[in-house]
């Protein structure tokens, strides 16, 4: 079984891990929310135990085709970070971000990044390290 906790709603999902259909369908949910990178990872999961699994082969090159430009993805995460480098950090670290100047544009240029790399991990991180920040 595996245990998924959607973030943005606050409940928890659990799927059958050997139910390559239960697994695609999550794939599917986790794309459709701009969780390219979890689709991505799940889609694979799937490939590995059922590589002609024709639903996840499908998944998989979607979520895949949701990455436009990971050097764009790359260079605005990298703007965004050189203006404010503590959103890089993890959640509930020492020296997390309190509300800071510029931090309207430090969060367009992280959604930047995710629109052109909705798999970009660290980006997601930030996103979430600057939603802490505003509602501090």
């Amino acid at each position: 079984m595996v245990r998924l906790i959607l973030k943005r709603t606050r409940h928890s999902v659990f799927v059958d891990d050997g139910d390559p259909d239960a697994l695609t369908d999550l794939a599917r949910a986790a794309c459709e929310r701009g969780d390219a990178a979890l689709a991505i990872a799940l889609h694979r999961t799937v490939l590995r135990a059922a590589p002609r699994h024709r639903a996840a082969v499908a998944g998989l090159a979607a979520a895949q085709a949701a990455i436009v430009s990971p050097a764009n993805a790359e260079r605005s995460y990298a703007e965004a970070i050189a203006r404010e480098p503590l959103v890089a950090m993890h959640h509930g670290s020492v020296g997390a971000p309190e509300r800071f100047a510029g931090m309207e544009a430090v969060e367009e240029l992280v959604r930047a990044a995710l629109a052109a790399d909705p798999s970009h991990a660290r980006a997601h991180a930030a996103l979430g390290n600057i939603a802490d920040a505003a509602s501090r």
